[in-house]
């Protein structure tokens, strides 16, 4: 009789038959997405059957076989290919998958006894946290329509993944460097491709990755759900994290630093830090600076596994980046060089009176003197620590406070841990001042893993009238160091050493620092509106249109016809890249005079245009093909300290295609040169559609754009964006 049987009982079997039937659907329709499923379902029975996993719903079975799946397998085959010298193939990885999943699921039907197969596969999946692992889902979903729609430019990373797959121009990836590759990054975006998904997918993987570990960090740290819950939230649904525009180096090294630190807090053998010490590995072959965390991480594996999980992370991690470190010394020549040094001439420091020879621009303490760097409003001690306040808010920053004092007075040794964990990245990275590229912001997001303990402590905490003192008192702490760091502290000099290093002048918008000053002003409730800043947060959901558009924030159903010609009114008297300016374009009558007319084919350059804002002036850059004109400002003084040579023109005209792909065509074709124009004039387009740049950092592409669109006797505009890149 069913009604006999629990319900339970019958809801596992349809489950197991669903997904039996899932299985063999993907393996005919997408093998290589077939095969990883099963080596990750694999690796997570293993560990459920082995560990217990199940028994604590924390999820970490589940993030081991995602990421072993998704990461190690992928990434141990990218190593072995390119050290053979042959191109990366999807048999490559399919094989590895295959034997991967053979091993661990021997390895765990050596720990089921005769007969409880059935009892084992119930218990797993009976101790998966369902409510947690559905949020996570659903989260993932929403990163990948957040990153889905919107055009990926130029991407190191994306060549390096392409030329280990064979295409394009034969590159020794061991030997040679590819910009600033990390190879990392490189094997996780070539295995992804073979598994014939995109980088949209990865997105989705952080985020559902976020969650989980999130989940489990907070059950870790508050000891229920409730704290998990908040772990949870904190960590994969705050602005800091959603306002990430790219899917890039950043993103992937905080979803698996996220796991890594999940795993090895609730894992106690030595298995299981040999796989946290490859996954660290991992993580350091994707963001080098992760490195210093090492030895937090090795502690933790003495503590929870003795002297054998100490040599066990060891083994891992030597293994898993061993690759990363033979690529250093063939193509860079030292272990200790990195890519990106290769970009920066080596820099004399003082330290104690010590000499020291570095390739990177320090900061004080080992700098003579406190900078910042170009385009930036504070150094980078104060600009990491307000970007996070400013994108969580006060009052969140003040409840993350709570979860500390919690730790503090409770146990104090879990906190200081957390503290030596990251004091060492967080000066490593706060000393340097070459983060000047938009996403490089991004890299603070290595710091997020500690929201959610912190969350789950202060959710797990009962409100008393003294925690909300507490938190009150924090409060006003974080208001006063905020506002002391935002209009009391005295203006920082720029690091004049930039230019040295790019060989390009470094010329400032006073207009755009204001801008981020008051931008990264901290308010009590979190940033919202940042979710806009790189543009709208689910282009995909909104249009059915290619995964990568023709233009920048437009896409192909608005750029759908020609239109004829408009006049557009340009207003520069007044800084526009503020909060609350009004938009710098309106609609002019059709036949009035045009200061600027990019109808003829080619690039047409005007070296002088008054705005009174900006010392010395703006130069105009522009060109328009069927589709789309583009307008580009940047200072005057950038423009005659280069020299409008030939050399300045390629670069102008190849640099149109960045904001309209194939823009460079026709923009190369022929140069046109304008005299002086005013703050207002009128420009005239061949299409009713225009996007308004403004090069607010030649070197390093801090662009704001605005977009305008006249349809009939209407204008429509949206922006300013800031663009985006890796």
């Amino acid at each position: 009789m069913i009604g006999a049987r629990p319900a339970a009982a019958w809801a596992h079997r349809v489950a197991l038959v669903a997904g039996g039937l899932a299985v063999y659907g993907l393996a005919r329709a997408q093998p290589g997405l077939a095969s990883a499923a099963a080596c990750g379902l694999a690796m997570a029975f293993a560990w459920s059957v082995r560990y217990g996993c199940a028994r604590r719903r924390d999820g970490t079975a589940l993030l081991i076989g995602l990421w072993t799946a998704m990461g190690l397998v992928p990434h141990v085959a990218f190593c072995l290919a390119v050290a053979a010298g042959a191109p990366l193939a999807a048999w490559h990885v399919q094989t590895l998958d295959a034997v991967t999943t053979g091993l661990v699921l021997a390895w765990a039907v050596r720990a089921v006894p005769r007969g409880g197969g059935k009892v084992a596969l119930r218990a797993a999946l009976t101790g998966l946290p369902a409510g947690a692992l559905s949020a996570s889902l659903a989260l993932g979903l929403l990163f990948s329509l957040r990153h889905g729609g919107a055009l990926s430019p130029y991407s190191c990373v994306q060549t390096a993944a392409s030329a280990a797959l064979g295409h394009g121009a034969a590159v020794d990836l061991l030997r040679q460097n590819v910009g600033d590759a990390q190879l990392g990054n490189a094997a996780l975006i070539a295995g992804l491709w073979l598994r014939n998904l995109e980088l949209h997918h990865l997105h989705g993987l952080c985020g559902a990755t976020l969650a989980m570990a999130g989940w489990s960090l907070g059950r870790s740290a508050g000891g229920n759900d409730r704290a998990g819950w908040a772990g949870l939230v904190a960590l994969a649904c705050n602005p800091l994290v959603l306002a990430a525009p790219l899917a890039d180096e950043n993103a992937f090294a905080a979803a698996l630093f996220a796991t890594v630190l999940a795993v090895a807090l609730s894992v106690h053998t030595q298995a299981a830090f040999a796989w946290v010490g490859a996954a660290f590995g991992l993580v350091f072959a994707v963001r080098h600076p992760l490195a210093v965390c090492g030895p937090a991480v090795a502690w933790l594996a003495w503590r929870q596994a003795s002297g054998r999980g100490l040599v066990a992370f060891a083994l891992g991690a030597g293994l898993s980046s061993a690759f990363e470190h033979a690529h250093h010394v063939l193509a860079f020549g030292s272990l200790w060089s990195f890519e990106t040094h290769t970009q920066v001439p080596p820099q004399r420091y003082e330290l104690l009176g010590v000499a020291l020879s570095a390739r990177g621009l320090m900061n004080w303490p080992l700098h003579d003197a406190l900078v910042r760097t170009p385009h930036n409003a504070w150094p980078m001690w104060v600009q990491w620590p307000l970007h996070a306040l400013a994108h969580l808010g006060l009052l969140a920053a003040a409840a993350l406070a709570v979860g500390a004092l919690r730790w503090l007075s409770k146990v104090p040794r879990e906190l200081l841990w957390w503290t030596g964990l990251l004091l060492p990245v967080a000066a490593g990275l706060g000393v340097q001042e070459g983060w000047d590229y938009p996403n490089k912001m991004g890299v603070g997001l290595v710091f997020v893993p500690v929201l959610a303990p912190l969350a789950g402590r202060a959710a797990a905490e009962r409100w008393t009238r003294r925690t909300f003192a507490a938190a009150g008192v924090a409060l006003v702490g974080l208001v006063l160091a905020s506002r002391f760091l935002t209009t009391w502290l005295p203006e920082v000099p720029m690091d004049p050493r930039h230019g040295v290093a790019r060989r390009a002048p470094m010329v400032e918008w006073p207009a755009w620092l204001q801008a981020e000053r008051l931008r990264l002003r901290p308010a009590l409730l979190p940033d919202v509106a940042a979710l806009w800043r790189h543009g709208p947060p689910f282009a995909r959901a909104l249009h059915d249109d290619p995964p990568v558009p023709l233009a920048w924030m437009w896409h192909a159903d608005e750029l759908a016809g020609a239109g004829g010609p408009t006049d557009w009114r340009v207003d520069l008297s007044d800084p526009p890249l503020s909060r609350g300016s009004p938009a710098p374009v309106s609609l002019a009558p059709l036949g009035a005079v045009a200061g600027l007319d990019l109808s003829p084919q080619g690039t047409h350059f005007a070296p002088a245009v008054a705005a009174p804002w900006q010392p010395g002036g703006l130069a105009a850059w522009g060109t328009a093909d069927g589709r789309l004109a583009v307008l580009r400002l940047e200072a005057a003084a950038l423009h005659h300290a280069i020299g409008a040579t030939d050399a300045q023109f390629d670069d102008r005209c190849r640099g149109f295609d960045a904001v309209c792909a194939g823009a460079s065509l026709r923009a190369c074709a022929a140069r046109h040169r304008a005299g002086p124009l005013p703050a207002q004039f009128v420009l005239r387009t061949p299409v009713p559609r225009l996007s308004l740049v403004f090069a607010v950092s030649d070197s390093a592409n801090v662009w704001v754009m605005w977009r305008f669109a006249r349809q009939g006797a209407a204008l429509t505009a949206a922006g300013p964006f800031v663009y985006w890149h890796n």
